[in-house]
């Protein structure tokens, strides 16, 4: 297993209350399975996503990942884990405007260490995979939606992560992309054996999901 989630609590503070999150949530996450987490808004599926990327602490719970006991580790520990073995695509897409595409793809590479080489023929085989070396120097803002998505897909993959965790990655797509982006993300996993984690209640998504696991108030609906 990639991930074995059990028992996890969480809970934001607003105004000195405090927003349950999750409530006593558990799962086990296959390698190479392509899950949907599905909710209505406030569900905590975005929250469940962040505890997986281990950008959040584990408040009450357990997360094992990759044979790991996140709460045994040491913050450089987890850190190690997050930039070499999990890819994030954001709803918001999340890329540096003042970068290139070809160096938004590059950048958390250099931060991995990879050698120079490696890292060009990383970074030009993920554009060509989702359409883009011909674009390579357009930055963000001269990037339509549905392309701007795609440099995050070829950032994630280029990686090679372990897993990838997807916020939402079609919200912002028209139907045609969306399908296109998805289409990528299939492919990442059955070419490279790569575990995907998509938060999302979009339809189109739900019927291409290999499992879903559903949300609603912080509980898993098993009905």
């Amino acid at each position: 297993m990639i991930y074995r989630a059990r028992d996890l609590h969480f809970q934001y503070w607003l105004d000195r209350h405090p927003v349950p999150a999750l409530r006593g949530v558990s799962l086990e996450i296959a390698e190479a399975e392509s899950l949907v987490l599905s909710g209505p808004s406030g569900s905590g599926k975005s929250t469940l996503l962040s505890l997986l990327g281990l950008i959040e602490p584990v408040q009450a719970g357990g997360i094992r990942f990759l044979g790991e006991e996140m709460a045994a580790i040491s913050e450089g520990r987890r850190n190690e884990l997050r930039r070499h073995e999990i890819g994030f695509i954001f709803q918001n897409f999340q890329l540096f405007p003042t970068l290139s595409a070809e160096e938004n793809v590059e950048y958390f590479l250099i931060r991995q260490g990879i050698p120079t080489l490696e890292r060009k023929k990383r970074v030009k085989h993920a554009l060509e995979t989702v359409g883009l070396w011909n674009r390579r120097h357009h930055r963000p803002l001269e990037l339509s939606g549905g392309q701007r998505q795609r440099v995050a897909v070829a950032r994630a993959a280029a990686k090679h992560p372990k897993v990838i965790l997807a916020d939402e990655p079609t919200a912002s797509l028209d139907q045609q992309t969306g399908r296109e982006i998805l289409s990528m993300l299939d492919a990442l996993r059955s070419d490279h054996q790569t575990t995907l984690v998509i938060a999302s209640h979009d339809p189109m998504v739900l019927e291409r999901a290999g499992r879903i696991y559903r949300l609603a108030d912080g509980l898993e609906v098993t009905s």
